[in-house]
């Protein structure tokens, strides 16, 4: 009896603090949120482990401390059997995510990801799944707007499960998701590449031994109406010079730069992928691909350049065991963004 009585005096405490923790967690996540940041450009980093802004806040202190003025966070849709749905509580995880990120003076991109469980390809011809994952879209811009956050960006998961109609599934989002966010509205692209001359809207000379030989072809959709477009800006797989690749870089945005102007694509955001310092080989094992000295000193150029031009700029990731800035002792040399007017927009 008296084992009992402890326990019960033990347990009823914890389960009242447990119920006060969630219900503040809960309310931070749903509601009075921070107002949202001015930014004239776009200097931001993916984190892809949202965990650790939830654990601690000394992690965006270094993104902000390393130059960055916006995080790009990417919460799960989860695509099976016609429908998407939402992990059960993903909003308020994601809401109280955006308060830490506001509360830190840094911007938000939301960039929902979709997880696709679909057995059967055939689904996405349908009109019922396609409308549910526009749905699932909606809601996420009402978030945005709910959230103050800055930007929505369609994830190239999203529009990769439709093999026709991509343009129209991205056109048809972009009108619906303008009725509930007002903030800026973009979509990421990830280019295909074409090997027939009739199908090449853009030619990016790749100089330094890319995997063909050859230059290759971009094909980029025809969709106006976005506030901005992110293209991903990286060497080819078998680049041996990495530092040279920003000799490529330069006539690549040249080239989109035109073409984003004559065709009215918005602000061009190029997106920086890091390369793996391993990779895993068909067994699962990781293997090197490049040294962490080389991945550092590419980085380093490929900012230097960004911030040079004057280029809005994404870098894929912060803290991902492949390849994450964070973890290739980058951040000492700071004043490569530094320089930028970064931080007077975030004050």
């Amino acid at each position: 009896m008296a084992l009992k009585k402890i326990i019960k005096l033990v347990i009823k405490p914890l389960i009242i603090l447990a119920v006060i923790l969630l219900s503040f967690f809960y309310i931070s996540g749903n509601y009075s949120f921070p107002p949202s940041k001015k930014i004239s450009s776009i200097r931001a980093v993916y984190v892809q482990n949202p965990l650790q802004i939830l654990s601690s806040s000394k992690e965006l202190i270094k993104i902000k401390d390393a130059g960055f003025n916006a995080v790009v966070i990417s919460p799960p849709v989860i695509a099976f059997n016609g429908r998407t749905w939402s992990i059960p509580f993903t909003y308020t995880a994601t809401g109280y995510t955006i308060r830490k990120i506001h509360e830190a003076g840094l911007a938000v991109i939301i960039a929902p990801n979709l997880i696709n469980l679909e057995r059967n390809p055939e689904v996405w011809k349908t009109r019922l799944a396609r409308d549910f994952l526009i749905n699932s879209y909606q809601r996420w811009a009402a978030f945005a707007e709910k959230s103050n956050s800055e930007c929505l960006l369609i994830n190239p998961s999203s529009y990769r499960v439709f093999k026709e109609d991509r343009e129209d599934f991205l056109l048809e989002t972009l009108e619906e998701c303008r009725i509930f966010f007002k903030g800026k509205i973009g979509y990421h692209h990830q280019p295909l590449l074409s090997k027939t001359e009739s199908d090449i809207d853009i030619e990016l000379k790749c100089l330094e031994g890319s995997m063909t030989g050859k230059n290759r072809g971009m094909v980029l959709p025809d969709v106006k109406g976005f506030d901005f477009v992110v293209i991903d800006l990286a060497p080819p797989a078998e680049t041996r010079n990495l530092e040279l690749f920003t000799v490529d870089a330069s006539e690549i945005v040249g080239i989109l730069e035109k073409s984003s102007s004559r065709k009215g694509w918005g602000t061009l955001v190029f997106n920086i992928i890091n390369l793996p310092v391993q990779s895993a080989d068909k067994l699962g094992l990781y293997v090197p691909v490049v040294t962490e000295e080389q991945q550092k000193i590419y980085l380093e150029k490929m900012l230097s350049f960004v911030s040079r031009k004057s280029l809005d700029f994404i870098v894929y990731d912060w803290s991902s065991r492949e390849c994450g800035v964070r973890n290739i002792s980058l951040l000492k040399n700071v004043e490569l963004l530094n320089g930028s007017d970064a931080g007077k927009e975030n004050n």
